[in-house]
């Protein structure tokens, strides 16, 4: 950046908040540091905000206060055990930096601030002595541009990162109080996890992966071909008629567009990737649970998804789907270390491994069923047939899961993402079933019965044409 940046100013910012002490992870917190770790990754967050004019430095000062005093997760460092998990380490109070990019007169701002923020997701906070949260204004000509806030991934996920920002936006800044009570706090949490009741928890969900991990296929992907350059890709794909199909059938049978599509996506990844039972890990956010929804922390798990969709019709592969995620989100809070140990001990004793690396993740997942009345019909959904985006792919340094299927915010439509390791699951699978996955949720919209079409049969050998 040092051909745009004229001068870097940095404003120190005093805080205080209550609570501090160390403590070990939290379960959420050690799942996490574990995906960062096996991905080589930091998974920084990040957003931007373009400022309103007039804006000022004091009042993001202010925002950044507000953060740290009242969050106890953006004021925890770690403290980095040698052979064992991290240690989080809470202060009270101390000084939080915030920085401010000057830029050149003949750049645009908002190009800078992309820059800035694809550096900064990758950028690794030096994780013993920063704070996870770092913030930058960016100036032009004296006046203030965009905000950027970055914040590291070990410190919350998306649904407590929003929480912060809305309990800032609606907080009484005249009375200086908040507009509701803080949620439970890392280190609150953290001894909440030793005592019986969630060890009860987490023992019942240690015994339902162990049940299905001794039972499931060991193997659902072909051996590895070498798939030359690019070997770890991503598509994308934008579907206006998506959404509008996965509303109708969701209407039809009663159930929200989420869980419409989750039974599509187990469908179609064993119509194209002839896989059946479909076992998927889910990523579950376990802020349904009794106090978790205001947490600024990590709370999210993996649960393990398994559904038989052969020989049966799309309609009970969805039903099927429906009763499996909702064993996958009841057994996906528990004890990460144990856990660890349970994978190895079931591999040890089944004499391989148990291959789990397909996930799922529905990044809205929070859609309601449709009103009849207002239930897409077939030609309104044809018609938007024509305003499905193209394929777009970009390449990724690495990736340690063989096939990802995620569903992103898109305006009016679905967004579909299908991520691989392409030695395993190859270029022309994947579009395949991106492809697949908005022609079967139109073709099964307004028809009971149809068949899914998937025998119980096993993974097609890989065609040369696809590596």
């Amino acid at each position: 950046m040092s051909d745009v940046i004229e001068a870097t100013e940095v404003v120190v910012v005093q805080f205080a908040g209550e609570g501090s002490g160390s403590d070990g992870l939290t379960w959420g917190q050690q799942h996490i540091w574990n995906a960062m770790q096996e991905l080589g990754s930091p998974m920084n967050m990040c957003a931007t905000r373009e400022l309103a004019p007039g804006a000022s430095v004091e009042e993001f000062a202010d925002e950044l206060r507000y953060y740290m005093n009242r969050f106890q997760s953006m004021r925890t460092r770690l403290q980095l055990v040698p052979g064992d998990w991290p240690r989080q380490v809470v202060v009270d109070s101390g000084e939080a930096a915030l920085e401010i990019v000057d830029v050149l007169p003949d750049q645009d701002p908002a190009q800078v601030a992309a820059r800035l923020t694809a550096e900064y997701e990758e950028a690794e906070f030096d994780y013993e002595h920063d704070f996870p949260l770092k913030m930058t204004l960016l100036r032009r000509d004296g006046a203030l541009t965009h905000l950027m806030m970055t914040i590291s991934h070990f410190a919350t996920d998306a649904n407590g990162a929003l929480t912060m920002y809305n309990d800032y936006v609606n907080r009484d800044a005249r009375a200086g109080g908040d507009s509701k009570p803080l949620g439970t706090p890392p280190l609150e949490l953290a001894a909440q996890q030793r005592q019986p009741g969630a060890l009860r928890q987490s023992e019942n969900s240690l015994r339902y992966w162990e049940n299905l991990l001794r039972t499931i296929p060991m193997h659902r992907f072909p051996e590895p071909v070498d798939p030359g350059p690019g070997r770890y890709c991503q598509v994308r794909m934008d579907s206006p008629a998506m959404l509008l199909a996965l509303r109708a059938l969701g209407n039809r049978l009663g159930v929200d567009v989420s869980t419409a599509l989750l039974g599509v996506v187990a469908v179609g990844i064993a119509r194209v990737g002839g896989i059946n039972p479909v076992v998927a890990q889910m990523v579950v956010s376990n802020r349904f649970r009794p106090g978790f929804a205001e947490i600024v922390s990590n709370v999210a798990q993996a649960g393990l998804f398994v559904v038989d969709v052969a020989d049966v019709s799309v309609d009970e592969a969805i039903a099927r789907s429906r009763r499996a995620s909702t064993n996958a989100y009841k057994y996906a809070y528990f004890d990460f270390s144990r856990w660890k140990d349970l994978v190895a001990r079931v591999n040890q004793d089944r004499g391989g491994v148990v291959d789990l690396r397909c996930y799922y993740n529905d990044r809205p997942s929070q859609r309601q069923a449709e009103d009849p009345a207002h239930a897409p019909g077939r030609d309104e959904i044809e018609a938007a047939l024509p305003s499905t985006s193209a394929l777009r792919w970009s390449d990724m340094p690495f990736f340690n899961e063989h096939l990802m299927v995620t569903i992103d915010d898109a305006p009016g439509a679905i967004g579909l993402i299908v991520l691989a390791d392409t030695a395993y699951f190859p270029r022309a699978r994947m579009e395949a079933l991106a492809r697949e996955l908005e022609s079967l949720a139109i073709a099964v919209a307004h028809e009971p019965d149809t068949p899914t079409g998937v025998p119980a049969a096993a993974v097609p050998a890989l065609d040369e044409t696809e590596a």
